[in-house]
């Protein structure tokens, strides 16, 4: 993909998002598996993490009002398209084999599961939560 297939966008809230740039209007950016970044203060330094932005959509397409961007930039670094590239690969588009929330009826516990769910539901319910 060429630089121009890249967006970065900042958003009022503070949110950051990097998408594959599908085009633009006079009022919207249209993007593509958004992936939202923020940063966190570790003990090593500051961390750089991600994920999906639009986590439960069905389509991973979709359009942001320019009247919430505060700032954006159409070319991303080499290291950040292919961090990208393999964020949006692992965690968006090969989800075979992972519990999804279109259909939870596919989801069943086990007997031994279902007893432990009871147990810690029990604990938890009648856990004293004074503080003193």
């Amino acid at each position: 993909m060429t630089d121009n297939n890249y967006i970065t966008i900042f958003l009022a809230d503070g949110t950051e998002i990097i998408a594959r740039f599908r085009g633009a209007d006079a009022q919207c950016f249209e993007i593509e598996h958004p992936v939202k970044v923020y940063r966190d203060r570790g003990p090593m330094g500051v961390i750089v993490q991600a994920m999906p932005y639009l986590l439960f959509a069905k389509s991973q397409v979709m359009k942001i009002d320019k009247t919430r961007v505060v700032a954006f930039q159409e070319k991303l670094s080499d290291n950040a398209k292919t961090n990208y590239e393999n964020f949006v690969k692992d965690n968006i588009l090969d989800r075979k084999g992972a519990a999804t929330f279109e259909d939870p009826s596919n989801f069943k516990l086990t007997d031994e599961e279902e007893a432990v769910l009871e147990a810690v539901t029990a604990r938890i319910l009648n856990a004293n939560t004074t503080i003193h």
